[in-house]
């Protein structure tokens, strides 16, 4: 099982990108808005940790959709460790990084 508290991979996710592309994220829009996704592998929506709300973790059905839920953190678990694709994005969907895998994330950005 993976540590997956929401504020502290938040928080990793910001210091990651600060040192990737720092011209990007001196802009306060960019960092209020960071958000990590996990990919469910069904290919129906993504699990989320906000930037306006990095205390837990949320799930929107699909990318286009404005409406998203609190979700359990159980299901992100199983999206984890059923193998979803990691991203950390930004405002207006700018990609910062994509990870294959909840590992390879966690090697890289959570370290």
């Amino acid at each position: 099982m993976h540590n997956i508290n929401p504020a502290l991979i938040h928080g990793l996710a910001l210091q990651w990108a600060e040192k990737k592309q720092p011209e990007e994220l001196r802009y306060p829009v960019q960092r209020n808005h960071l958000d990590v996704r996990v990919y469910d592998l069904t290919g129906d929506g993504f699990f989320f940790i906000a930037g306006h709300g990095p205390g837990k973790w949320y799930r929107r059905d699909d990318s286009m959709d404005d409406h998203y839920c609190n979700t359990q953190i159980s299901d992100v678990q199983r999206a984890i460790d059923a193998g979803g694709r990691v991203q950390i994005v930004g405002d207006r969907g700018k990609s910062f990084g994509v990870w294959d895998n909840w590992g390879r994330f966690e090697d890289e950005v959570l370290k």
